[in-house]
């Protein structure tokens, strides 16, 4: 609730590599706190980084991968505020289409695919197999947002999307 209520939040942290082992406790991930707040109907967008402090292998690990006309400042603010970026630790989310009511994502070769929503459980939401570059999700009712999480040897996380009405 406190989350959803804050005011001027632009983004928010989804992993950060220091939070994690070996340099923290298991604490990297915040998914779980972000897919509440879009449960509750916000969707925050999600970055990711390495908060680096002891640069002892943690640097560089985490970023955020966005689609800008260029390297200057101007053109990175104006990709985050389109939402044009995804949180990555090397897996590349190459194509993302959301067409009426099925999520479509094309990837480098992962192994792991997750569809995330406010929905428990849902039939097809996670596969598993070596060198999947393609997957669709098909939208079910009740769902009032989507996400979307691949995975190789280290993951990527797209931002949640709210749906329409939830039906």
């Amino acid at each position: 609730e406190f989350l959803r209520g804050l005011e001027g939040v632009c983004a928010a942290e989804v992993y950060n590599t220091f939070s994690g082992e070996p340099w923290n406790a298991p604490r990297a991930d915040s998914t779980g706190v972000l897919d509440l707040v879009a449960a509750a109907g916000r969707c925050i967008p999600q970055l990711a980084a390495d908060d680096s402090h002891m640069y002892e292998g943690e640097q560089g690990r985490s970023f955020t991968m966005l689609q800008a006309d260029s390297l200057r400042p101007e053109d990175i603010l104006s990709a985050l505020r389109r939402g044009s970026f995804y949180a990555s630790q090397g897996p590349r989310f190459l194509d993302v289409e959301l067409n009426g009511r099925e999520l479509v994502v094309r990837t480098s070769p992962v192994c792991r695919v997750n569809f995330i929503s406010n929905k428990v459980w849902s039939d097809g939401r996670c596969r598993s197999g070596a060198g999947m570059t393609e997957q669709a999700y098909r939208i079910r009712p009740g769902e009032r947002f989507i996400r979307c999480e691949i995975m190789d040897e280290a993951g990527a996380w797209l931002s949640p999307v709210l749906l329409d009405g939830g039906n």
